[in-house]
């Protein structure tokens, strides 16, 4: 994507905007930015954070308050995957950006504390999905390791829904700095034009 020159990004999941934010600043003036989150203290905290970014509540697997074929990129980051909306919102030769767990992500966290785990086969799936509604995806596995302070632990577990199915008591009552795996996959996709989505068509009847 060239920056600013009336690009539109979208933020499927935005949060608080963090990452919506670094992107503004990247692609400069001129970009129209817009985060979504099912969060409306989420919502309210980006708004007061980032005014000249707009922000709205949503339910990501319900329909998006977004015109069709009017965005040039969507995030959606560690969010629910809604790929038939993301493909609608999506302007021909925009961007999917997909950033997903993978199946050793947070893995000693997930031991220690009876964490949610990663299905292993999200990665065929969500590339499936996309290819089917958006165009050919190609997947990057990112693997680190680093070793986390134990505030830092509880935010990583407390932020997402392993907030809903984890006893808080042995995570207050950690001392150590631990060593955890982080395995993330990044999904880009650019949706079809026009005419390639009519020759792959012709090739799936054919």
């Amino acid at each position: 994507m060239s920056r600013g020159s009336g690009q539109r990004v979208l933020d499927a999941g935005c949060g608080t905007g963090h990452h919506l934010t670094g992107i503004a600043k990247a692609l400069g003036p001129g970009t129209t930015t817009l985060g979504l989150d099912i969060s409306t203290a989420a919502a309210r905290m980006a708004a007061r954070w980032r005014p000249d970014i707009a922000f709205a509540v949503a339910n990501l697997w319900s329909d998006w308050p977004v015109q069709d074929a009017s965005v040039n990129l969507v995030l959606n980051i560690f969010a629910p995957r809604n790929f038939a909306e993301t493909a609608r919102v999506l302007r021909p030769g925009g961007w999917l950006v997909l950033v997903y767990p993978e199946a050793n992500h947070l893995i000693e966290l997930r031991r220690r504390y009876r964490l949610l785990g990663q299905h292993r086969e999200k990665a065929r799936r969500y590339r499936d999905a996309a290819s089917r509604t958006i165009g050919p995806a190609a997947i990057t596995r990112i693997v680190r390791r680093t070793t986390l302070a134990p505030d830092a632990v509880r935010d990583i577990v407390l932020m997402g829904p392993n907030a809903r199915h984890t006893a808080l008591t042995p995570l207050h009552a950690e001392a150590e700095p631990i060593e955890v795996t982080f395995d993330i996959a990044l999904l880009l996709v650019r949706k079809r034009t026009a005419a390639k989505a009519q020759n792959s068509s012709r090739r799936r009847k054919g």
